[in-house]
């Protein structure tokens, strides 16, 4: 039997503002986040800057075809610091290279591109072919002497398949080839269709760039310019190579395209206040300016106006580049600060808070008491419960995790506390958050998480003015988080982005009064959370929309019972979309996006809301 919850809801009463940037969203170079699975680029080590792992010659995951003689080569490149050296000793046998399994797609249009020298006169054969041998495309290119030249093509692809992309030389002879690309013509920004799709109808306000622990050795001139001649680099974080070819201009027509505001974390951890001003001034400055004018010569001569800058990623903890203690890191954002704003005095920053997992607050208050006065926002990141192994009773970690905002919203109202304590003009932004187990389980991408994490929209909605913005980690793969997973251009949202989605879409302007009774329980203490009582089974916020509409957010954490919601005399539900499984476990997959919101339309003077869901409801 259903258990009553009586519902009280003061309209009158309007608790506190919500920022549209509380639905902000996060992109960092981090494993295959921005390649592949951002950026629609089909090739990986396009400028063959990776390692050859394997010891064939040939940069990874390029592998050499036929008979000849294969090195990675600085003698003659388009950008740094390799090209892929070909040398053929006999006509007629064929030498090349191939990367394998590209995904195409049945009538769609693909362009590529390949750069080749040679010191002598010769011929390269471009050829795809399919896993049954069919030829896609071939055409064969002359290559003049002693200078580089781009060779462009097209084709459309008549099936969906998977193929194998050659270039070869069938003569005597010795080339080097450096920066091919394959992308789909129906790239938008350089960027997957459905990737962007699934992404618009995240409506996000604002996104985070380049990263998280990236961006403390990320140097920004390294993506800029024409993506041919940009330098690839070692993540020196999270390890592997960076072609650069999604940077600060794809990034700002990306955020065009979506209609957000864009937000970029500077290197502090090896970077200098210099560089800092520099990207300011590339972004912001006006063209006449030297950084403004590099702008326009890369062909955006409007300044972006990028309000919002980040200094610093978890500057506090021993895994960063340039972690520092708290007196070290105020010393150095001043001298940042400074910089940035001489350059543009408009801007806004954010400082690096302390661990958003921790009740410590010394951190906090060293930045609070000594460069308060110079921050808009104090950054922190939420990450719960970082069990780093499986739990051994997953309902008791359910329960657990389920249950964290209870206890993450005592942490951040005591960190607003702290912030403000010097300045009343200081607020609060989760400029990362997420479930996160560690535990090699991807159980991110579960139920579990999405009831967790819409328990906490529902406490950042209650946090007010106080937490202006927050942003989920990360939009796309770059570890089990990642709320949109993509493959070959292909993807599909988890639980947690259909909330965030159904948070979002709503546009939730202010927070109003609501009172109700619910029943509580306790949890055990599980990974980075504390043993807590009283957490609420039933936890539920009501909102005023951007269009004037009257919306409750509902999350049943309970496992077995089902809860009726009894609205106030002369409400009535008008439309109910609900988010829910048969088990907490349970997860979308390339085979089925299954879990999504379920929508009813009618007129209802109570709600049934059954067990472990998440529930969007307008009422009028």
């Amino acid at each position: 039997m259903a258990k009553d919850i009586h519902l009280q809801i003061n309209t009158d009463k309007i608790v506190g503002n919500v920022s549209p940037f509380l639905f902000g969203q996060f992109i960092e170079n981090m494993y295959d986040c921005i390649d592949p699975g951002l950026h629609a680029q089909l090739l990986l080590s396009r400028g063959f800057e990776h390692p050859d792992a394997n010891g064939d010659g040939v940069s990874d995951p390029w592998f050499p075809e036929g008979c000849g003689e294969y090195c990675l080569d600085k003698k003659h490149t388009v950008a740094p610091s390799y090209a892929q050296r070909l040398k053929s000793y006999e006509n007629y046998v064929n030498c090349g290279v191939a990367q394998d399994d590209l995904m195409l797609y049945e009538n769609e249009e693909y362009e590529g591109s390949f750069w080749v020298y040679a010191e002598e006169h010769a011929s390269v054969q471009v050829k795809i072919t399919s896993h049954d041998q069919q030829e896609v495309f071939s055409a064969v290119y002359a290559v003049s002497p002693d200078k580089w030249a781009k060779h462009t093509f097209r084709f459309r692809s008549t099936c969906s398949q998977k193929v194998k992309l050659s270039l070869s030389i069938s003569q005597k002879a010795e080339i080097w080839l450096d920066q091919v690309s394959l992308m789909p013509c129906s790239a938008v920004c350089k960027v997957w269709p459905d990737v962007m799709r699934y992404i618009k109808d995240l409506h996000p306000a604002i996104i985070r760039f380049p990263g998280g622990c990236f961006a403390d050795c990320y140097h920004w001139q390294d993506g800029i310019g024409n993506p041919d001649d940009r330098p690839a680099r070692p993540n020196a974080h999270w390890g592997g190579i960076e072609d650069n070819g999604f940077g600060t201009d794809e990034f700002i027509a990306m955020c065009r395209e979506i209609g957000c505001e864009p937000m970029i974390c500077v290197n502090f951890g090896s970077g200098t206040p210099e560089e800092a001003a520099n990207w300011v001034e590339y972004c912001n400055g006006p063209v006449h300016s030297k950084y403004g004018a590099l702008r326009a010569s890369n062909g955006n001569p409007e300044p972006y106006g990028v309000k919002y800058w980040d200094i610093g990623n978890e500057a506090f903890a021993d895994w960063e580049i340039g972690h520092c203690n708290a007196v070290e890191y105020c010393e150095r954002f001043e001298q940042f600060s400074q910089a940035m704003r001489k350059v543009d005095p408009e801007i806004k920053l954010i400082a690096c808070g302390g661990d958003g997992n921790s009740s410590d607050q010394n951190w906090n208050i060293t930045l609070s008491s000594k460069i308060g006065h110079l921050v808009d926002y104090l950054g922190i990141h939420n990450y719960t419960p970082l069990t780093d192994e499986k739990f051994p009773d997953p309902r008791a970690q359910y329960y657990a995790v389920a249950g964290a905002p209870s206890q993450y919203e005592k942490r951040m109202r005591e960190t607003a506390q702290v912030i403000q304590s010097n300045t009343q003009n200081t607020r609060l932004a989760v400029t990362e958050w997420n479930c996160n187990y560690q535990d090699g389980t991807e159980q991110e991408q579960t139920l579990e998480a999405a009831i967790c994490n819409a328990g906490m929209l529902n406490a950042f909605i209650r946090m007010g003015e106080l937490l202006p913005i927050t942003m989920i980690s990360d939009l796309v793969n770059g570890w089990p988080g990642g709320i949109i997973r993509s493959r070959y251009g292909k993807c599909y949202g988890t639980p947690t982005y259909h909330v965030m989605g159904m948070y979002a879409q709503a546009q939730p302007k202010e927070w109003i009064e609501c009172r109700y009774s619910s029943p509580s329980y306790s949890a055990e203490a599980v990974g980075n959370l504390e043993k807590a009582d009283q957490i609420l089974m039933v936890d539920i916020v009501a909102c005023n929309t951007a269009e004037n509409k009257l919306c409750l957010f509902i999350v049943n954490r309970d496992l077995e019972d089902e809860y009726t919601i009894h609205l106030p005399e002369g409400f009535f539900a008008t439309s109910v979309s609900t988010i829910t499984s048969d088990n907490f476990s349970d997860r979308n997959t390339w085979e089925s996006e299954k879990i999504t919101p379920k929508e009813l339309t009618g007129a209802f003077k109570k709600l049934d809301v059954c067990p472990c869901s998440v529930s969007k409801v307008y009422i009028s």
